[in-house]
C-alpha cells in the first residue's frame, strides 16, 4: 500500500492497526531516518527502550531467518506495544517479510528503512502491492517542501526570516535532510533579535557548507576547470562530505534538466526558469540561463547518470569517496565543451 507524505502526521499519532509494517525508502538517508523515527514514535512510547523495540539488521536475519518471526511474535515484558526496526534493507529481505504475512496476529509492528529502490525492486513491489504493508517514499527536500522545512526549522528555534533569506537558503540547501538541518542550526546563531535578513544568511553560509557545494555545481555546469580544482581542494580541506557534494550537484543538474525540457518544448527560456521551485536566486539567474542553453537534454541525462554512479561508488566500494567525487566532477567539467556521444 502506497503512503503519501501528507499521511505522516497521522502515522506519527499512531501506527495503523491493519498494517504489519511500513517501509520508508529514498536517496536522502537523513530524511528517511527522520521519517522512520517519527513513525516509530507513533507506535511505542520510548523508541530507546529495548523491551519495546527490537533493532535487527539484514545480516542477522540472513544468518538466522528465525530471528525476525521470533521478534515479531514476542510479547513485551513490560506490556504495551512492541516494534521491530530494521535499517539498510534490500531485496534480500523480501522472502522473510513475505513469510511474516502468513501469521494471523503478529504482536509487533515493523518499521523498515532502505535507500533508493527502483521500480524493479522486489521489496518495494511487495510493500506496494500488499494491503498488510505500507510504503512511504522520501525523495529529499526540494521546491515548496524545502521552503516549508526551512520555515518550520527556523520557527522551532524562534527565528523569523524575510522571503529573500528563505529563497536564498532554498537554492543552497536540500539533498540531505541532516545536512540541511545542521546548516539551519548554524544560521540561527547569526540571527539578530531572533530575525534573519538576506545579509545574515549570506554571512552564515558564505564561508563554506552549502554555498561551497553550490559553487562546485556551477563550476561543473560552466565548464570552469580552474575554479573547480580550487573549490574541490577547498571542500576537501574543510572536511565537506563528498556525497553531499554529489547530491547538491545532482540537484543543480536536475533543475537544469527541468528547465531545459520545458525550453525544448518551445517555451521561452525565461518562462522555463521562472517555473522552477525554489526560484533561481536573482544574482545567479544569468549564469543559470547560460547553462540551460549550453547543456542539451542528452548531456544533462548523461551527467545525472554519472552523478548517480558516483554516489553508488562512494557507498558501495572501497575507493576513497573524495577521489571518486573529484574524478566524476572533473570529467563532467572537461566534457562540457566536447560533442556528446551516447
Amino acid at each position: 500500500m502506497k503512503l503519501k507524505p501528507k499521511d505522516l502526521t497521522r502515522l506519527s499519532d499512531g501506527f495503523p492497526e491493519k498494517l504489519v509494517g511500513i517501509l520508508v525508502y529514498g536517496p536522502d538517508s537523513g530524511h528517511v531516518n527522520e521519517t522512520a523515527t517519527s513513525i516509530a514514535k507513533g507506535c511505542v512510547s520510548d523508541i530507546n527502550d529495548p523491551f519495546q523495540v527490537d533493532e535487527l539488521d539484514p545480516n542477522s536475519i540472513s544468518e538466522d531467518p528465525a530471528c525476525l518471526p521470533d521478534a515479531v511474535m514476542a510479547f513485551s515484558m513490560t506490556g504495551g506495544n512492541r516494534l521491530v526496526r530494521i535499517r539498510n534493507c534490500s531485496d534480500l529481505l523480501t522472502d522473510s517479510i513475505k513469510g511474516l504475512l502468513k501469521f494471523e496476529s503478529p504482536v509487533a509492528k515493523m518499521v523498515l528503512q532502505a535507500g533508493a529502490l527502483d521500480t524493479r525492486s522486489k521489496l518495494r513491489q511487495l510493500f506496494e502491492q500488499s494491503d498488510q504493508l505500507g510504503i512511504l517514499a522520501c525523495y529529499g527536500d526540494q521546491g515548496d517542501n524545502l521552503e516549508t522545512f526551512i520555515k518550520v526549522t527556523l520557527n522551532a528555534n524562534n527565528i523569523t526570516a524575510d522571503q529573500d533569506a528563505i529563497a536564498y537558503l532554498a537554492t543552497r540547501l536540500g539533498g540531505d535532510r541532516l545536512q540541511t538541518k545542521s546548516e539551519l542550526e548554524k544560521i540561527c546563531l547569526y540571527a539578530d533579535d531572533n530575525s534573519l535578513k538576506l545579509s545574515d544568511v549570506e554571512l552564515a553560509i558564505g564561508d563554506g557548507g552549502a554555498l561551497l557545494f553550490d559553487d562546485i555545481a556551477n563550476c561543473v555546469a560552466d565548464g570552469n576547470l580552474e575554479s573547480l580544482h580550487l573549490t574541490l581542494r577547498r571542500s576537501a580541506a574543510e572536511g565537506q562530505n563528498p556525497i553531499g557534494v554529489i547530491r547538491l550537484t545532482m540537484k543543480h543538474f536536475q533543475r537544469l534538466k527541468t528547465a531545459r525540457s520545458y525550453f525544448d518544448n518551445g517555451n521561452p527560456l525565461i518562462d522555463a526558469i521562472s517555473r522552477l521551485r525554489p526560484p533561481v536566486f536573482w544574482n545567479r539567474r544569468s549564469q543559470f540561463e547560460r547553462q540551460v542553453r549550453q547543456w542539451s537534454t542528452p548531456r544533462l541525462e548523461h551527467a545525472l547518470n554519472r552523478l548517480n554512479e558516483a554516489e553508488e561508488l562512494c557507498k558501495g566500494t572501497g575507493f576513497p569517496a573524495s577521489t571518486v567525487t573529484s574524478q566524476i566532477l572533473l570529467g563532467l567539467c572537461i566534457g562540457q565543451s566536447k560533442p556528446y556521444r551516447k
